[in-house]
């Protein structure tokens, strides 16, 4: 699958640099993931757009959090996520969702 990892389209143009931005200065790390081209991304097979990540639009944020086994392995797992809201935002709009989805977020536990 080719991959979009910039954006062609303009919300993902317009969005990307003001996550990757926001998410430094929260400390935050961001990993990309490129879902194509506009067909393959449309596709209702797509990876992506089936569990575990069942997302509805490019982009997306979502956190990601680690969970235990009952066999004692850790996997990730997908938590909170948005959207379709940062669809059609302006750039002060993404980092305003940005900031808030960033902040409500669950910190990590306390391992020591």
């Amino acid at each position: 699958m080719p991959a979009c990892l910039v954006g062609r389209c303009g919300d993902c143009r317009r969005a990307t640099p003001v996550i990757e931005r926001v998410a430094r200065e929260m400390g935050c790390t961001v990993l990309r993931c490129g879902v194509g081209d506009r067909p393959a991304w449309k596709d209702a097979g797509h990876p992506l757009r089936n569990v575990p990540m069942s997302l509805q639009a490019v982009p997306s944020l979502v956190e990601w959090k680690w969970d235990v086994r009952d066999d004692g392995q850790v996997q990730g797992v997908p938590g909170a996520s948005i959207g379709s809201e940062l669809e059609d935002c302006s750039e002060v709009e993404v980092e305003a969702l940005v900031r808030t989805f960033v902040q409500q977020l669950s910190p990590p536990e306390d391992k020591r």
